[in-house]
């Protein structure tokens, strides 16, 4: 899936804030239809951590890997230029914050407090064990099976854009998931079915892509030279008798070189899948600390979370 309404991928997904445009339970517009509604939670299995108390090693290590991702690849004040070809550089403001990022199972459109209700109790009345299945770990030419109560760890490695062949014109680039033993993808696609068959996720005609996003240009805002060009343009659509909004800003780049810098690229490693949320859609964002050691760190932020129950 990919974030917001991406017209490349044709998906839905939830990392947009209060000010991007938001997701709909309906995948198209057409005079006389009523107004689209806005999706209103999401469920998901979290991967920043932020809800344990001390931040563990594998958990530490990946934060600090996305920190430096963002110092490295931020752009400078002058890297984009709206009225070329696309950058090779990430547009300023793509790049999301360490405690927004998670896997998206489905998306929810939960009208009111009773349906709010119903989906909390559905998450917390669950054994969540019961929908991971035995590991398959495989050694050699022989595959073993395990304990499915043994522990779910994950890793993240690489990037990938969201749309296949959107390198050149890239708006998302994503972080896949693996586990070692092959049960990530049952388990998750086991929940969606679960919280589907309630009626509490929008159905999807796709396969599931779990994906943790990092970088998504549609939380861009232009600055103020490209916003003083499109109010110029506007202002002589105006004057010659012609009706638009003056051309959109294109926040797209070109992805190559970003893709083939961290190919294979190690972002989080052992990272336990120990929980899944209910939360509400728009991500709040964090605010900056200096700590002792001079360090600046993001505190608080991401999505709220409505409902959490544990694996184990």
């Amino acid at each position: 899936m990919s974030d917001a309404s991406d017209p490349e991928t044709g998906t839905v997904d939830v990392d947009f804030d209060a000010s991007a445009p938001q997701p709909t339970a309906s995948s198209s517009a057409h005079a006389g239809r009523a107004p689209r509604e806005r999706l209103t939670h999401f469920l998901a299995i979290p991967l920043h951590g932020q809800f344990l108390e001390p931040l563990p090693a594998p958990h530490s290590a990946f934060k600090a890997a996305i920190k430096q991702f963002t110092i490295d690849e931020a752009p400078s004040e002058h890297d984009h230029d709206y009225d070329s070809e696309p950058s090779t550089r990430i547009p300023d403001g793509a790049i999301r914050e360490f405690n927004t990022l998670h896997l998206t199972l489905g998306v929810m459109l939960l009208r009111d407090g009773d349906a709010v209700t119903k989906a909390v109790s559905a998450l917390e009345s669950l054994d969540l064990k019961q929908f991971l299945p035995s590991t398959s770990t495989t050694t050699g030419d022989a595959v073993t099976d395990a304990d499915a109560k043994a522990p779910l760890f994950i890793d993240l490695r690489g990037l990938s854009p969201m749309a296949t062949g959107a390198i050149k014109k890239c708006s998302v680039l994503m972080m896949p998931p693996t586990d070692a033993t092959n049960r990530l993808y049952p388990f998750a696609n086991a929940l969606k079915a679960h919280f589907t068959t309630l009626g509490l996720l929008q159905e999807e005609h796709r396969p599931l892509k779990l994906h943790a996003t990092l970088v998504n240009t549609i939380y861009c805002k232009p600055d103020k030279t490209a916003r003083d060009s499109r109010r110029k343009e506007k202002d002589k659509n105006a004057r010659g008798g012609k009706k638009g909004k003056g051309r959109r800003i294109d926040f797209r780049f070109d992805a190559s070189e970003v893709l083939q810098r961290y190919d294979g690229h190690v972002f989080g490693q052992g990272i336990e899948v120990d929980r899944v949320q209910i939360c509400k859609m728009g991500a709040k964002k964090g605010v900056e600390v200096v700590g002792e050691d001079g360090e600046v760190d993001v505190v608080g932020g991401g999505y709220e979370v409505v409902a959490s129950k544990t694996i184990w």
